[in-house]
């Protein structure tokens, strides 16, 4: 697949839901501007690769080609659900990532709700930010995720 040959050299996958008007913000405002100023790593996510072809084998190989995934399970998307699993079985790392709100009143799904996730608010961007960066950089950076 040549199109694979396009795709930035460091490069982290983003698995969210779309329309969401307070999700999107948070991904193209903070999300996606801090991992690359902090950590130079570019994210993807279904529209920055879609075109012609089957997209399931397309989305497949870009997480298989993608260092780390960010789910954001606010919205309890399945699609979202389905590329963290995906990744998971890739042995790509997963970073959940929630709306506290929503956590705190009903979890994430049961799969899930005991995995590390960084919570998130309205108008809090900085803390969150920072755990977000460290955790990227203690997963990706300090380990060898795929090796074993």
């Amino acid at each position: 697949m040549n199109w694979l040959l396009s795709l930035p050299i460091r490069h982290g996958f983003l698995a969210l839901q779309f329309g969401s008007v307070e999700v999107e913000h948070l991904a193209n405002e903070h999300i996606r501007p801090v991992v690359k100023k902090e950590l130079g790593y570019e994210l993807l996510g279904l529209r920055e690769v879609s075109k012609a072809g089957v997209i399931d084998e397309i989305l497949c190989e870009t997480i298989r080609k993608s260092e780390f995934l960010i789910a954001d399970l606010t919205d309890d998307n399945n699609g979202v659900y389905w590329e963290a699993g995906f990744a998971e079985g890739a042995r790509i790392p997963v970073i959940y990532i929630c709306e506290r709100s929503k956590f705190e009143a009903k979890k994430t799904h049961f799969d899930t709700n005991h995995r590390t996730t960084i919570m998130w608010s309205s108008g809090e961007s900085d803390p969150f930010e920072g755990k977000l960066v460290d955790t990227i950089r203690r997963t990706v950076e300090q380990g060898s995720h795929r090796e074993s």
